[in-house]
């Protein structure tokens, strides 16, 4: 039994070229049951000064950037550094952006206790999935994830894995992984690792990430930041109170605390400091491609203003650079080919983000008013160039870039959705309005809707639907919107019409509550919405009551049966301001010391390894060695 009043281990300690190792692990450490940890030689009178104390101090002292120790961003010019630096050096700095030093790397502060490791253990932390699962899981991220959510180094990751193993990777890393593959697992993965579906397989993966968060370990914010933003593809709550908001607001503050935000104001040499950077510039464009979908997703605000930040946009070459280094054999086994396609494509992506931010910010914020035809016209023609071309698929029967192709145009059509949406009255039913900018509104909004639904339709041909990403079940409530707006069409053809694009829909999103759960709360609120236009119609006349007037229905609605609401008026501009459900795909690795490339044969720090030899227990692997 393990004693609640053991002593404390303290972290392994970095050396060189990321090589940890631990404290020489005492006798007693070498079985569970007399598991006692090293006391720490801290005395109980020692001033608590914090972590990192001196950081801001030696910024100040600091005679270069980036010399041989880490990089340290101060924060911009209205901070606590930059007026203390120009008093002390007599100048004035003409930097625009923010400060970056270069400090020494922090000591190993983490006092691990009894309880520690005992609660990693409950959460099955060090209980790694079968060999089989794993590789499984690792080919499903880099084919599914990594092409349009590029926040991981996949040539150290890969190396680093095929080299040593999953027990050499970080844990809160490779945990990060599962939890996103875990989207796109196949029937057999799920069979091998004895779980009865993706959401059960996604709830044990979340436990452990979860778990090796909370233990606040990891002083590496290039890891945790990854962790955060894959920690994201969870959403289980409508409230939201641990998903992807949630998540994804922790990874901006990250980001914004390191300066990726900022472009470094100084030339930075080298091969492997510019592949570092590259991946600085992933990280952050994904933060904000993930902001500007979760605001229209959920309804919330956007946390990124650009006007605070100046890092270059990104090219496809941020994306594959890096692929160089890794053998051609891996990258063969692990990603999707054409990556210079895929890269294409996150390109546009990004780009497409920035125009949906501006939609947002001009047409629906608080102070929004009507921008003039001017405004509507550039956004159309900047979304028209995002456009890819109709014949573009450079790679002929490449699955994994037809899917991208086309869940990339459902994106583009929602955001052409969006951009029309304000300038529709959806308290009033079709047919309506007169007004030649409204009518206007409506016809492009359906016609969007319309590409939509055929965009689904080959989705559906090539059986593909399974493997949606939760970003494109919010891609597809827009489309809704509209079609239900239609199903209150005075003409029983339209409104049949309209049941039959958005039964369409719906029965995407009916596929994809296997998957997400946020499909399950998308498919009950428009559910509900139909029973209630059904449940508004005179069951013996066919007429309908809409905005206080009678409308002759025709024909019945055939949306499924509901209870009686009691409502005879209907109001749907409550539908159009709920949230939707959102959920999003998303990553990491250690940052090497004195930016040197990582050894990927070299054992991550806090992978299963480390934690071994760090307790001096041996944690089995499922089917697989450990060694």
């Amino acid at each position: 039994m393990i004693p609640t009043n053991a002593p404390t281990q303290t972290q392994p300690r970095e050396h060189a070229h990321n090589d940890w190792v631990s404290d020489p692990v005492p006798d007693n450490l070498q079985n569970l049951d007399n598991l006692d940890l090293q006391q720490s030689n801290e005395s109980e009178n020692t001033l608590d000064e914090g972590k990192n104390p001196s950081a801001f101090a030696e910024a100040v002292q600091a005679n270069s950037p980036f010399n041989t120790k880490r990089p340290f961003h101060s924060g911009d010019r209205q901070g606590l550094v930059h007026s203390v630096m120009e008093i002390c050096s007599g100048k004035r700095s003409n930097m625009s952006s923010g400060l970056w030093f270069q400090i020494r790397a922090p000591e190993s502060e983490k006092v691990w206790e009894t309880h520690d490791w005992v609660y990693l253990q409950s959460k099955g932390a060090f209980d790694l999935p079968s060999i089989d699962v794993c590789d499984s899981l690792i080919r499903a991220y880099f084919e599914h994830v990594h092409p349009l959510l590029p926040i991981i180094d996949a040539s150290h990751f890969l190396s680093q894995y095929t080299l040593k193993g999953a027990s050499s990777m970080n844990l809160l890393l490779l945990w990060s992984v599962f939890l996103a593959a875990a989207n796109f697992a196949s029937p057999e993965t799920l069979l091998t690792a004895g779980y009865p579906s993706r959401k059960a397989l996604k709830r044990a993966m979340y436990t452990r990430v979860k778990a090796l968060y909370d233990s606040d370990y990891e002083d590496d914010k290039v890891c945790v930041v990854q962790a955060v933003t894959l920690l994201g593809f969870w959403y289980s709550d409508a409230e939201d109170r641990n998903g992807p908001w949630h998540w994804l607001g922790i990874a901006i503050g990250l980001c914004q605390v390191m300066g990726l935000h900022r472009q470094p104001p100084f030339t930075l040499a080298g091969p492997a400091t510019e592949l570092r950077q590259r991946l600085f510039r992933r990280i952050w464009w994904s933060c904000f491609l993930r902001d500007r979908w979760l605001s229209v997703g959920l309804g919330r605000p956007m946390r990124i203003n650009l006007d605070d930040c100046d890092v270059q946009m990104p090219e496809a070459e941020d994306l594959t650079a890096e692929l160089g280094q890794l053998a051609i054999e891996v990258a063969n086994r692990y990603l999707p080919g054409s990556m210079d396609e895929h890269a294409i494509i996150w390109v546009k992506l990004i780009k497409l983000s920035h125009i949906l931010g501006r939609i947002i910010r001009v047409d629906y914020g608080l102070s929004c008013s009507d921008a003039g035809s001017d405004h509507l016209q550039a956004l159309e023609a900047e979304l028209e160039d995002c456009r890819l071309p109709r014949d573009w698929l450079p790679v002929p029967n490449s699955d994994s870039l037809t899917l991208n192709r086309l869940q990339f145009d459902m994106l583009l059509e929602a955001v052409t959705v969006v951009l029309y949406r304000p300038a529709i009255n959806f308290q009033n039913p079709p047919g309506v309005s007169k007004d030649p900018g409204e009518v206007e509104a409506l016809e492009k909004a359906r016609a969007a809707a319309a590409r939509t639904n055929h965009l689904v339709g080959k989705l559906i041909n090539s059986d593909m639907v399974h493997y949606l990403r939760p970003m494109n079940l919010t891609a597809l409530v827009p489309a809704m919107q509209i079609h239900l707006l239609d199903c209150r069409s005075s003409r029983p053809l339209a409104r049949n019409f309209a049941r039959s694009k958005l039964g369409e829909c719906m029965m995407i999103v009916s596929e994809l509550r296997n998957t997400y759960w946020g499909a399950d709360f998308t498919f009950k609120l428009f559910e509900t919405a139909q029973n209630i236009l059904k449940n508004a119609e005179d069951p013996t006349t066919g007429d309908r009551t809409v905005g206080g007037q009678n409308v002759h229905a025709g024909a019945q609605s055939n949306s499924g049966e509901g209870s009686d609401t009691g409502q005879g008026q209907l109001n749907l501009d409550a539908f159009n301001h709920m949230d939707w459900s959102n959920l999003f795909f998303d990553q990491t690795y250690n940052e090497p010391p004195n930016n040197e490339s990582a050894d990927p044969a070299l054992v991550t720090p806090w992978s299963l390894d480390e934690f071994q030899n760090m307790f001096g227990i041996p944690f089995a692997l499922d089917g697989s060695d450990t060694n």
